[in-house]
C-alpha cells in the first residue's frame, strides 16, 4: 500500500493489511534510502493496540532503530525525500509497511 508521490498524501492502513497471515516475515525493503538534500517530514499515527517501530534503511541498505511509537501516540519524523522507512510491530517485528518518501510530507495512520 504505497500513496507516496508530489502531493501530500494522508495513508490509513488497516488492520486487513496485517491480519489473514499471521506469520510475518522481518520488513523486506527493495532498494535504500538516496542521498538528498530536500527536506521532508511524516507523520504516524498509531491507533494499533500495540507499539510500533520506526526504522530508517540507510545508504547502504542497514536498519537503524528511530523510535517506538505508543498505542495512541503520534509521531512526527524530520527526513529527506528518497529516504526509506519501515514501520513494524515492536517485538515481533512484523512488517505493517514501508514507504520511500516523495516529494511533500506523508500522514500514515495505522488501524
Amino acid at each position: 500500500m504505497k500513496l507516496f508521490n508530489a502531493i501530500a498524501t494522508s495513508v490509513v492502513i488497516g488492520s486487513s493489511f496485517v491480519a489473514g497471515n499471521s506469520s510475518f516475515a522481518a520488513c523486506r525493503v527493495d532498494g535504500v534510502s538516496l542521498p538528498s538534500q530536500r527536506p521532508a517530514r511524516f507523520s504516524v499515527t498509531n491507533n494499533r493496540i500495540y507499539p510500533v517501530n520506526l526504522v530508517w534503511i540507510t545508504f547502504d541498505g542497514n536498519r537503524k532503530y528511530y523510535s517506538t511509537i505508543s498505542s495512541g501516540e503520534t509521531f512526527t519524523q524530520p527526513t529527506f525525500t528518497n529516504h526509506v522507512w519501515v514501520i513494524e510491530e515492536e517485538g515481533s517485528e512484523r512488517c505493517l509497511t514501508n514507504i520511500r518518501l516523495g516529494m511533500s510530507n506523508q500522514d500514515l495512520t495505522l488501524r
